[in-house]
């Protein structure tokens, strides 16, 4: 039978995280917070400009369906690249926008309604600091619509 040594080496990151010192989880929260405070108001800023955006896209006259749902589509993708991880019922409601936009756009029809109502819903899913709660039955009607709309075969 073969002797087997076992060496133990302690990992540099195991010896700073039982260094003294640093700050706690907390204090390093509170300060993440402060100094990206900044940033965080700026980026509320461009998710507003590209909720405006998205709304005056649909808004405009849809003389060809797939042109103004491709539009739809690229102003609702431009809101999923800069909607916050806080807003998880907006990433939601603009991820089924798109998802019905495609749907439609697929079958080769244009039903404005469905689509007007997911953009309806996007500026009051993106205040911050909402309960999930409240936020519910929003997202739950505009589950139900898309499902309908899937169902309907686009």
């Amino acid at each position: 039978m073969a002797v087997v040594t076992v060496f133990s080496r302690k990992s540099n990151l195991s010896k700073l995280v039982d260094a003294s010192g640093g700050v706690t989880v907390l204090a390093g929260l509170r300060g993440a917070d402060r100094e990206t405070a900044e940033v965080r108001s700026e980026g509320r800023g461009v998710l507003l400009a590209a909720i405006a955006a998205l709304e005056a896209a649909g808004a405009a006259p849809a003389g060809d369906a797939e042109a103004w749902l491709d539009s739809v589509y690229g102003a609702a993708a431009d809101i999923i690249d800069v909607c916050p991880a806080e807003l998880p019922g907006l990433y939601k409601a603009v991820h089924g926008l798109c998802e019905l936009s495609d749907l439609q756009r697929r079958a080769g029809r244009l039903d404005r309604p469905p689509v007007e109502v997911h953009i309806a819903a996007l500026r009051p899913l993106s205040q911050p600091g909402q309960d999930p709660a409240a936020m519910a039955p929003i997202l739950a009607g505009l589950e139900a619509l898309l499902a309908r709309e899937a169902a309907r075969g686009g």
